[in-house]
């Protein structure tokens, strides 16, 4: 038989017997000693109890206690056992002793719940760290990086926030390159994740073999990569990450020595989708490498491969007849290309080509212009600078079957004249960027012909005639009434975006003051799109450069600059200066150019010589303010003889 021990005896005055409850059904089997009489000098009292012991209820309770056998588990017998009545029953008032409030009784015990806390009142009260995680996350990604960082080491809950994976899916340290370590590099990394999207670690030497291993394993997802300036890493850890990175469509290798034939091989065997490639300037790669990209990635839009010297005839092949969707290719200073190489690319492709730049391949003839004609009809953007054995007739036979160019670079091209300039402007509508520096065969006819009565007159906005010897005073007068006679209503034009036309797709470099080129950008859905989206229509500035031009004169620039209409000549030369807004702002359209003719009468000189005497007035005001504080000085002396300043 298990023993039951009896019930805790309560704090307060027992009662007797539940014989004489009414609600006590049966003989009791227990009987239990009556209670002490409640004393102040108890020490049982001394003790204050918890309130959950206060129960309310009318009748006592009947516990039924049913025992089991404590080695089979078997059901034993049940013992019914009468309880005392609760403290609610009794009339007796507790008194507690060392207590200054009033006698509590049961009557006075809180019978309402407990308030709820809304969850604004909540919020209020506790700030920041009350919102949801997903808030308080959506919060940080408005800021920027450098902010995001400093908010890490507010506290440890920030630091969380700081490196959650959502807000790192576009990495950018051009801004910080220099200052970040190579182990806030990869905690950044392995803190993105599987987010992690777009890399951009242009120029960041501080990125190990090790770091970019990890960074293979923890971001899988990466489709936009940028390795440029990445000079500690090795062409086994570059080719490990780009082994895992099957998403792939950017990316950008440029100017790394460790890029060999194993990196193409390598990606050409684990990013099919890749849309964008540049490669110019590794010296380790050759056909071979080149030949496995132009296989294995089929969908390739955009192909930059500078300075390679090992393109042959079955390379280039490879790449027109692979490559069906080729938009963009850059084969400048691929010294060794040569008329019959080029046409089988050429040859082999299928018409889709708008970009291409062929500048400082010196062994191109005009035979390259006429398989242009033949083979790449949707040219836009065309660079051929340096190519010195170009000549008219080659321009002629272009221009006869292209007609959509919007960009065109002829710089260097020594062989041209008059008649390829009229030529151009003649059948180019949508020329917008003309470069013809050190062509010296260009004169003031060829000039005032295409700036006043070619095809792309209304249309072209930028001239470039530096170093070209025959071109005098005379066109800039003939310009400057051309456009002061042209109606207000001609002045609107339709503008495109200011990257694909002001600067060069292929440029080694991007912009000053662009982190990253037009290359970078990451893909759309409009990645193959030949034009740029249109802006709504501005008022056209027709800006010319004649930097190093032996017969243009400060007074024919000055002269031009005043017949001009307001707002619609900018000439930049040897004579500009920069004003005061120049010098702060990089983007002013004032910054090296001659003032445009708004009718002001102070000219740049005039400007530059106010300016120094407006310093040089300051200057003697804080000159004379120094020696009065001096004078006070010498008047004002400490005890122990030293001079206030």
């Amino acid at each position: 038989m298990i023993f039951f021990p009896p019930p805790v005896q309560p704090f307060a005055r027992r009662l007797s017997s539940t014989s004489s409850s009414p609600s006590s059904a049966g003989p009791s089997n227990t009987t239990l000693p009556e209670a002490p009489t409640p004393s102040r000098s108890a020490d049982f009292f001394n003790v204050r109890r918890p309130r959950s012991v206060l129960r309310r209820a009318s009748e006592p309770v009947t516990s039924v206690i049913e025992a089991k056998d404590g080695l089979s588990g078997r059901p034993g017998r049940s013992m019914s056992t009468s309880l005392p009545p609760p403290i609610s029953a009794l009339t007796t008032t507790l008194r507690f002793p060392r207590q200054d409030h009033a006698p509590i009784t049961t009557a006075s015990l809180p019978t309402n719940p407990r308030p709820v806390v809304s969850t604004f009142a909540k919020i209020t009260r506790q700030g920041f760290g009350a919102l949801p995680l997903e808030l308080r996350v959506r919060i940080f990604q408005y800021l920027n990086v450098t902010d995001v960082m400093r908010a890490a080491r507010v506290c440890r809950s920030w630091k969380m926030l700081a490196y959650d994976g959502t807000l790192w899916s576009n990495i950018d340290v051009t801004p910080f390159y220099k200052n970040i370590s190579g182990e806030q590099l990869l905690a950044l990394g392995v803190a993105a994740g599987g987010f992690l999207t777009v890399a951009n670690f242009r120029g960041c030497i501080q990125l190990t073999n090790h770091a970019l291993r990890t960074l293979a394993e923890c971001c899988p997802n990466v489709h936009t990569l940028q390795l440029t300036g990445c000079s500690s890493a090795s062409s086994a850890s570059i080719a490990c990450f780009l082994g895992q990175a099957t998403h792939l469509r950017v990316l950008d290798l440029s100017g790394l020595v460790n890029v060999s034939n194993h990196t193409l091989q390598t990606v050409a065997a684990s990013c099919p989708e890749l849309r964008k490639l540049n490669v110019a300037w590794c010296k380790n790669i050759s056909a071979l490498g080149i030949q496995a990209i132009a296989r294995g990635c089929p969908k390739l839009t955009y192909l930059k491969i500078n300075g390679c010297q090992h393109l042959d005839d079955p390379t280039m092949e490879a790449l027109g007849s692979s490559l069906s969707i080729l938009t963009h290719l850059c084969l400048a200073s691929c010294t060794t290309l040569t008329d019959a190489t080029l046409l089988s690319f050429l040859a082999a492709t299928h018409g889709q080509l708008t970009h291409l730049n062929l500048s400082q391949c010196q062994r191109l003839t005009d035979e390259v212009l006429r398989h242009l004609a033949t083979h790449a009809t949707n040219l836009t953007h065309l660079e051929l600078t340096g190519c010195a054995a170009l000549t008219d007739p080659g321009f002629a036979t272009l221009c006869a079957r292209v007609q959509s160019l919007t960009y065109l670079d002829l710089e260097d091209c020594i062989a041209i004249s008059d008649a390829a300039v009229r030529t151009i402007s003649a059948s180019q509508p949508n020329l917008r960027r003309l470069a013809l520096s050190n062509c010296g065969e260009i004169t003031d006819d060829a000039v005032t012909h295409l700036l006043t009565r070619g095809s792309c007159a209304r249309t072209i906005e930028h001239l470039e005639l530096d170093n070209c010897s025959q071109v005098t005073d005379a066109a800039l007068a003939t310009l400057a009434q051309h456009l002061a006679t042209l109606p207000e209503d001609a002045a609107p034009i339709q503008a495109m975006a200011s990257s694909p036309d002001s600067v060069s797709f292929f440029s080694s470099s991007p912009p000053v003051g662009s982190p990253s080129s037009a290359f970078f950008s990451p893909p759309s859905s409009s990645i193959t799109s030949t034009h740029p989206p249109l802006n709504p229509p501005t008022k056209r500035k027709l800006s010319i450069e004649v930097y190093d031009c032996a017969k243009i004169t400060e007074q024919g620039i000055r002269e031009a600059c005043r017949r001009a209409p307001p707002g619609k000549l900018r000439i930049k030369s040897f004579y500009s200066w920069r004003d005061a807004r120049g010098r702060d702002d990089p983007d002013s359209d004032s910054d090296d150019e001659m003032p445009d003719a708004d009718g002001g009468r102070t000219t740049a000189v005039g400007a530059a010589v106010a300016m120094a005497a407006a310093a040089a007035q300051h200057l003697q005001a804080g000159q004379l303010a120094a020696r009065r504080r001096r004078a006070q000085a010498r008047a004002t002396q400490t005890d122990i003889g030293c001079i206030i300043l």
